[in-house]
């Protein structure tokens, strides 16, 4: 028989369950979370989600590319539009930013490989506000500021950053600063101390103002020995945190193995936000051997115990320009595919996946960016039109 829950003292245990499973030492962060949620306002649980609790909505293929002769993609890690519609690719090898018009011409790219302002060794992350393009360098520790100007970003400033932890994710922007979530050194064998990172505020002159605003746990690591050999890496179906930021104040967070999700504002007030209970996956033999054959024999046993039974429910988290929720589920009720929630967890529509192997990017101005690896098996980027009703 599956079980609904319906009282709020059942969420409140399904929260401090998994605050539990994320940090199992964590007393004081346990006790916190319990009187947060004494205090919140928002003590509603939400029923079992099914395909009638949401619209879905049909994707147009409006236009998709990959690398030419001009152009050659690597590692695709993030690509995201501006107000112009033009779209900025970040590809995770190479030192310098894609730029393509609006139907995905080649333009120019942005910045190139050096040492000095403007230029970059590796590129971490970037996000667009309004007319500002902002860069993190990882090897360098800053952060480039370009501006939008007569159809192209133009550098403006380099930014410094006090503390080399920091050159990490960028988040999002607000009036005091950066949001990063910054870089971390994993312990995978300190199964008694999980490492976390750390969420931090960092103002535009690259000095820190608050860190950490919160922390959040790194992805789940295995370790494994055999003839001597030690293996740490990440665990194969393992869970690990998500974050999107609304533009405004808050921080949407989840632990990808339930639909869970807190906030954080930027002073670090924690909230519960809502939560659906999903089914998970179960994870097939065949996927377990599928798995452990990226590995040396030698680990393969050790590895195997340390597996989990089921997938996690979440693949990814985003926010649309729109500050609608949007998730990547997999679960025996829903399947896999794209669901948007308003902010406060009422589920409005879904997408599905046009593409093997496709992840969402962005959803902006009714256009969705995907990347994916064609049949060639190279980096492409697709572009789709939806029309989202107003809520």
């Amino acid at each position: 028989m599956r079980v609904v829950w319906t009282e709020k003292a059942e969420k409140q245990l399904n929260q401090i369950f998994h605050m539990i499973k994320k940090y199992p030492n964590g007393i004081l962060v346990i006790f916190l979370t319990l009187l947060s949620l004494a205090c919140s306002g928002n003590s509603d649980i939400h029923t079992q989600l099914s395909d009638s609790s949401f619209q879905t909505l049909q994707l147009n293929p409006v236009f998709e590319f990959t690398e030419s002769d001009e152009i050659a993609f690597q590692q695709i890690n993030s690509v995201k539009s501006n107000n112009e519609r033009n779209i900025i690719v970040h590809d995770f090898r190479q030192p310098f930013l894609f730029m393509f018009d609006e139907i995905g011409n080649f333009l120019k790219t942005i910045g190139r490989e050096g040492q000095g302002p403007g230029e970059f060794q590796q590129i971490m992350s970037f996000m667009i506000t309004q007319d500002q393009l902002w860069v993190i360098d990882s090897s360098a520790n800053k952060i480039e500021k370009f501006e939008y100007q007569d159809t192209e970003y133009v550098h403006v400033k380099s930014i410094s950053l006090e503390k080399d932890e920091s050159a990490g994710v960028l988040l999002g922007k607000t009036e005091e600063g950066f949001l990063i979530k910054n870089r971390y050194t994993i312990h995978a064998n300190r199964k008694d101390n999980p490492t976390e990172q750390s969420i931090s505020l960092i103002n535009e002159n690259g000095k820190i103002v608050r860190d950490p605003i919160f922390m959040v746990p790194i992805p789940e690591q295995v370790t494994a020995r055999g003839s001597g050999n030690t293996l740490n890496a990440g665990k194969s179906f393992g869970n690990r945190s998500l974050l999107a930021f609304d533009g405004t104040s808050q921080v949407y967070s989840l632990w990808t193995d339930s639909l869970s999700i807190d906030t954080y504002s930027i002073e670090g007030d924690h909230r519960y936000a809502f939560s659906h209970p999903v089914e998970p996956v179960r994870i097939t033999d065949e996927e377990i051997n599928s798995a452990l054959n990226r590995y040396d024999k030698i680990f393969h046993a050790d590895l195997k115990r340390q597996l989990p039974d089921v997938k996690p429910v979440v693949s990814n988290l985003i926010m649309d320009d729109r500050q609608r929720i949007w998730v990547e589920l997999l679960t025996e009720g829903l399947g896999h595919g794209w669901f948007c929630f308003t902010k406060e967890g009422e589920p409005l529509y879904k997408i599905d996946i046009p593409m093997a192997g496709a992840e969402l990017q962005e959803i902006h101005q009714d256009r969705v960016l995907w990347n994916y690896l064609n049949e060639d098996g190279a980096p492409t980027i697709a572009v789709s039109e939806i029309n989202i009703p107003e809520i």
